[in-house]
C-alpha cells in the first residue's frame, strides 16, 4: 500500500508541481484533476501540522498561507485543463475564476470593513451587510459552477473525417 500512495502522489502532485507548474494547454482528466486536488488538501494540512507542532502560535498561517499562493498557479492550470476536457469553452474558466476572485475580494473588504469600523454587530450599516451578503454568494455560486464543470465526464473528441 505504501509504495502504491507513494506512486499516486508522485504521479498526481509531484508531477504536475514539477512538470505541469504552469502548463494552461491540453487536457486533464477527472482523475487527475481529483487526485491533484486531493493530494493538495492533504499535503498542506499535513504542512499546518508540522508547523503548528514545531512553531506553535500563528506562524503556521504564515506557512499555509505561502503554500496555497505556491499551488494556486498550478491549480489555476490543472482546472483550465480540466475545463477542456470536459468540452467547456476556455471563456467560462476565465469567467467563474474572476467572479470567484472578485466574490472573494468583496468578502474580504467587507469583513474587514465591519470589524475595523463597527463596535458591535448592531451597530453595521446595511450596506456593509449587503456587499458582505453580496460577496459570499458570488464566492459560493462560482465556486459551485466551477465543482460542477470538474465532475463532467471527459468529452470524447471525434477524430477529423478526411475528404
Amino acid at each position: 500500500i505504501r509504495s502504491m500512495i507513494k506512486e499516486a502522489f508522485d504521479k498526481y502532485f509531484l508531477d504536475v508541481i514539477k512538470n505541469h507548474y504552469v502548463d494552461f494547454f491540453g487536457k486533464a482528466t477527472p482523475k487527475q484533476f481529483w487526485l491533484f486536488y486531493v493530494w493538495s488538501l492533504i499535503s498542506g494540512n499535513i504542512l499546518y501540522l508540522i508547523c503548528d507542532i514545531i512553531f506553535p502560535g500563528k506562524i503556521q498561517i504564515i506557512f499555509g498561507t505561502l503554500y496555497w499562493l505556491v499551488l494556486f498557479l498550478p491549480y489555476l492550470a490543472i482546472e483550465l485543463r480540466r475545463f477542456r476536457d470536459a468540452g467547456i469553452p476556455s471563456i467560462w474558466f476565465i469567467a467563474l475564476t474572476a467572479l470567484n476572485i472578485l466574490g472573494l475580494i468583496i468578502l474580504v473588504v467587507s469583513v474587514s470593513i465591519i470589524l475595523f469600523n463597527s463596535t458591535d454587530m448592531s451597530s453595521v450599516p446595511l450596506d456593509n451587510i449587503m456587499m458582505l451578503v453580496f460577496g459570499i454568494l458570488l464566492f459560493l455560486l462560482s465556486g459551485i459552477a466551477t465543482l460542477i464543470i470538474c465532475i463532467l465526464p471527459s468529452k470524447q473528441t471525434q477524430p477529423e473525417q478526411l475528404n
